[in-house]
C-alpha cells in the first residue's frame, strides 16, 4: 500500500531574549499527536509554501512573522526564504490514516512586540521555550527527535 503525500509549511518562531542573550522558540502543544511541535500545517490548494507559513502563522499565533532566516545569505530577511525540507511520517489517528508530509520548514523572527502580543500557557496551547533547554533535556521535552537536528541549527544563528 502506498501511502499518501501531503504538502506542509512549518515555521520555527524564534525570538532573541536580550536578558539572558538565548534563543527561545514558540511551540503548540498538537492535541492530536500530543507532542510539541513548531507552528505550521497543510498547504492549501493553489498556494504557496511561503504564502502557506505566513496563513498559518496569522491563524494559529495572530501576529506576522517580522523577519525570515534566509540560509542563502546567511541573515535575515523580509521575504519567506526555504530553511529546509524534511519528510515526515505521520502516525494514523482516528478518521485520519497513516501519510508523509513533505514538509517546508522556514525559520521566522518574532520581535519584542510581536512576541510580546501572543498569549502563551496552557489554554492557548503556545508555549515559548528555550532553545539551548531542549537542547540540553531533550526528554523532558515532548518533540520529535528530528526536531532536535533542526533546534541545534537554529541555536548557533546570529540575533
Amino acid at each position: 500500500m502506498k501511502l499518501e503525500v501531503h504538502k506542509a509549511a512549518t515555521a520555527f518562531l524564534l525570538n532573541w531574549d536580550k536578558k539572558i542573550q538565548k534563543w527561545r522558540i514558540l511551540l503548540t502543544d498538537h492535541k492530536k499527536i500530543k507532542k510539541l511541535i513548531p507552528i505550521g500545517g497543510h498547504v492549501e490548494k493553489n498556494e504557496t509554501t511561503d504564502r502557506a507559513v505566513i496563513r498559518e502563522v496569522r491563524e494559529e499565533v495572530g501576529c506576522d512573522v517580522d523577519l525570515f532566516w534566509s540560509s542563502e545569505r546567511k541573515e535575515w530577511a523580509k521575504k519567506p526564504s526555504l530553511f529546509s525540507i524534511q519528510i515526515e511520517k505521520i502516525p494514523s489517528f482516528k478518521e485520519t490514516s497513516e501519510h508523509f508530509h513533505e514538509d517546508y520548514m522556514y525559520a521566522g523572527y518574532l520581535s519584542e512586540t510581536s512576541f510580546s502580543k501572543i498569549k502563551s500557557g496552557k489554554r492557548s496551547r503556545l508555549y515559548w521555550t528555550y532553545i539551548g533547554d531542549i537542547l540540553a533535556h531533550p526528554k523532558k521535552y515532548n518533540i520529535f527527535p528530528e526536531m532536535l537536528k533542526t533546534l541545534q541549527k537554529f541555536n548557533i544563528l546570529s540575533p
